[in-house]
């Protein structure tokens, strides 16, 4: 136990003589890659491209899958995914401003 917490306190006294060390301009360089909204987009665009690159693998059009899905199970799955996608998005967003 002791040999752990010995082990976190020297990693992070490394980490804080590497940051005492690097120049300036490499922080400046650095704090825009940790920056929310260019997360946000780096994650948004990560997803575009999966799902366009699935597309173009499988040839599915996922635009069309929950219009066939509610024809089968009369369920209408874009109304339940719409309501769990503004959940998510007001949760991830109250967490956001609180590590903001």
């Amino acid at each position: 136990m002791i040999g752990k917490i010995l082990k976190w306190i020297f990693y992070l006294i490394v980490i804080l003589i590497v940051f005492a060390i690097l120049p300036k301009n490499i922080l400046a360089k650095i704090k825009q890659f940790v920056n929310w909204d260019i997360f946000f987009n780096t994650l948004k665009t990560g997803w575009q491209n999966l799902v366009s690159f699935l597309q173009q693998v499988t040839g599915i059009d996922f635009s069309q899958i929950p219009i066939k899905l509610k024809e089968k199970f009369g369920i209408d799955i874009v109304l339940f995914w719409t309501t769990i996608k503004n959940f998510l998005a007001n949760l991830f967003e109250k967490l956001a401003k609180i590590f903001r």
